[in-house]
């Protein structure tokens, strides 16, 4: 991160977790970080990709148009990972944007484990240790 501007780029960690960030080259060249990934052969940007929190943090950060959403986890991570957006959280979440909602698993792709939450009984709890409403 110090070195960035001596070399005339910037980065851009998101942060909620401090995990992801991007390095902005001078020439508009990006590459991702993601934990130990240094994006030499480009997993730690795919691995940005998978994941809808990051990736709709890195795409705001840009510019494009992201429709509004929170991640929210079992009630057992969230405890984990000391956060309050837990199973409860997202159902209230869920009815303040007005049923029905898209649950989607926060790290899968091609529409895998999406559903729809009609209402606020359909359960949530059974389909992944982190959702994405929308």
């Amino acid at each position: 991160m110090k070195l960035a501007p001596k070399v005339g780029a910037r980065v851009i960690v998101e942060p909620e977790w401090g995990v992801a960030a991007q390095i902005i080259y001078r020439n508009g060249l990006v590459r991702s970080l993601r934990f130990y990934s240094l994006d030499l052969n480009h997993i730690a940007s795919a691995d940005i990709a998978k994941d809808k929190d990051y990736a709709k943090f890195f795409m705001k950060k840009k510019g494009y148009s992201v429709i509004p959403g929170e991640t929210v986890f079992k009630d057992s991570w969230a405890k984990t990972v000391k956060s309050n957006r837990t199973i409860s959280y997202g159902k209230k979440y869920a009815k303040k944007l007005g049923y029905p909602v898209i649950v989607k698993p926060n790290s899968q792709s091609q529409g895998s484990g999406v559903c729809v939450a009609w209402n606020e009984k359909d359960s949530f709890e059974t389909k992944t240790e982190r959702f994405y409403f929308e």
